[in-house]
């Protein structure tokens, strides 16, 4: 899923679009289609054998749990959040990656060079 801003004249095959009201948040319907949830059940329910797909009626038909729009948005916010959290996490992480493996190299190196002293 992506999010368009602004009006935009659309010329697409195969691609569905969803239009979202002034009392929704595209970026909740985001994020809703971007579950794990929607992925599995929409892969359950695919059809095709060769090429699996969901078909733009199955899309018109498919339930989406909206609650108000004030509760659409605290969510986006806690998920913003924890994206970030998550993205900050994963750099520190590389960041004692990288560390341990300079130093275990660094270690290497000065055993390998000990060795040879002897």
């Amino acid at each position: 899923p992506v999010i368009i801003k602004g009006n935009t004249d659309f010329a697409i095959k195969n691609v569905a679009l969803f239009k979202v009201n002034k009392k929704q948040s595209s970026e909740f319907l985001k994020f809703f289609l971007d579950s794990s949830y929607v992925e599995k059940k929409m892969k359950k329910e695919a059809k095709g054998t060769t090429q699996q797909f969901v078909s733009l009626g199955y899309l018109r038909n498919f339930q989406i749990g909206i609650t108000s729009f004030e509760e659409q948005k605290k969510i986006v916010s806690k998920i913003i959040n924890i994206k970030k959290n998550i993205d900050e996490l994963s750099v520190n992480y590389k960041i004692l990656i990288d560390n341990y493996i300079s130093l275990k190299n660094s270690l290497l190196q000065k055993l390998f060079q000990n060795k040879k002293a002897i």
